[in-house]
């Protein structure tokens, strides 16, 4: 009768002695950023697959497992991250979301920077701020207070607040000179609930938040959830900060 601990170890030994001799390849990666002109934003890198970059330019990549790799040129080999840059056991679906948020027909460049140029005018300081003028999804994070921003703050202005389509209305002020402003304590927050901000004299917005609750295995999982949740703009951000 075989022995099943033997044949065990003969696998172990076996699936060792491959990936030291680079048989075992990384999996997917996808473009988050690239002054390289042959790597486009958001283009994805099959299993094996190696990478050629000029001398000089430099490129940053995020793998299945949400691990981050920059190289500079010049490189030519598998972008293999390290052992250590993801945790074990981090979720699929990475690569397939980011490469679909950064290939969007309005996100056409090479450099995440300038991608949050899909938000007309100056976008907030911080990504977790919530733009008075832009409609449509919202992320933040659970338990964090919610900041309002105004891209024009040189005089005071009145804002208000109220959970559609029948909700209370709150109404808050921002002074001269203040460009952010807390979100009405006493107005409930909650996930996936459509809320009318309007503020006196600069229109409205109509806004879905999304409470990003904790436990991502990494930013770049917290980037793919944030995207796939229509928090576009933030995601891009995000990526950005990883992409350093």
């Amino acid at each position: 009768m075989r022995n099943p601990m033997a044949k065990f170890w003969r696998f172990c030994v076996l699936v060792s002695a491959l990936t030291a001799s680079g048989a075992v390849q990384a999996g997917q990666f996808v473009v988050i950023a690239s002054n390289d002109s042959s790597l486009r934003l958001g283009s994805v890198l099959s299993k094996g697959q190696s990478v050629t970059i000029a001398a000089g330019e430099r490129a940053t990549l995020v793998s299945e497992a949400g691990a981050t790799v920059t190289r500079t040129g010049p490189f030519s080999d598998i972008p293999a991250p390290s052992t250590s840059s993801a945790p074990e056991g981090a979720g699929g679906g990475v690569v397939a979301s980011l490469s679909k948020l950064l290939t969007n027909n309005d996100v056409s460049t090479k450099q995440i920077g300038a991608v949050r140029s899909i938000v007309p005018g100056k976008p907030p300081p911080s990504l977790w701020m919530l733009d008075s003028r832009m409609s449509g999804d919202h992320c933040m994070p659970a338990g964090e207070p919610l900041i309002v921003w105004r891209s024009k703050s040189a005089s005071a202005s009145k804002l208000s607040v109220k959970r559609l389509p029948k909700g209370k209305r709150y109404n808050f002020a921002s002074p001269a000179g203040a460009k952010t402003v807390m979100w009405p304590e006493n107005l409930v927050r909650e996930s996936g609930t459509k809320y009318l901000l309007r503020t006196a004299g600069g229109g409205s917005a109509k806004i879905t938040l999304k409470v990003i609750r904790p436990g991502f295995a990494t930013p770049a999982h917290q980037a793919a959830w944030m995207a796939d949740n229509g928090c576009r703009r933030q995601a891009i951000a995000l990526l950005e900060s990883i992409g350093k």
